[in-house]
């Protein structure tokens, strides 16, 4: 009997630990699980804070878009308001040598050329004023402010 005894200590002993295995192993795979989770829960919270900050880039990148069609548009009036300046000023010179030409053209004398003479500069003072009232109405100058940039 004492072989049988002996032979089921040692079953026993064995049995023993393998359980003593067995739970170590569960241990260790308990905290394998534990670091998966931890590290997947990480993962998630990195790729929301990737989807965000994309959502932000692509926010950001379209009130840009935007921002640049509102400076395109306002480049474009200030662009028309210097071809209107330099047409208006190219229309002016024009008719101011057309008009000295017809003075010199009509005058007889050195007094009717005076008189003339004080009669288109009355009319271009009075188109100058005119002028005036048109950049109060429409801002300043485009050139002076692209000029200053």
């Amino acid at each position: 009997m004492a072989t049988g005894t002996a032979v089921v200590a040692a079953m026993l002993k064995r049995t023993a630990e393998r359980a003593k295995f067995i739970e170590e192993s569960r241990g260790a795979l308990q905290d394998v699980v534990r670091r998966s989770l931890a590290s997947r829960e990480r993962a998630t919270a990195i790729t929301d804070t990737h989807r965000a900050v994309r959502r932000q880039s692509l926010h950001d990148m379209k009130e840009m878009r935007e921002a640049g069609k509102k400076t395109e548009k306002e480049a474009r009036e200030v662009l028309a308001k210097i071809q209107l300046w330099e047409k208006a000023a190219q229309v002016s010179e024009e008719l101011a040598f057309e008009e000295a030409d017809a003075v010199a053209r009509r005058a007889e004398t050195l007094e009717d050329a005076v008189a003339l003479l004080a009669g288109l500069m009355e009319r271009h003072n009075s188109h100058m004023e005119r002028l005036a009232v048109f950049r109060m109405l429409n801002g300043p100058l485009p050139v002076a402010a692209a000029a200053s940039d």
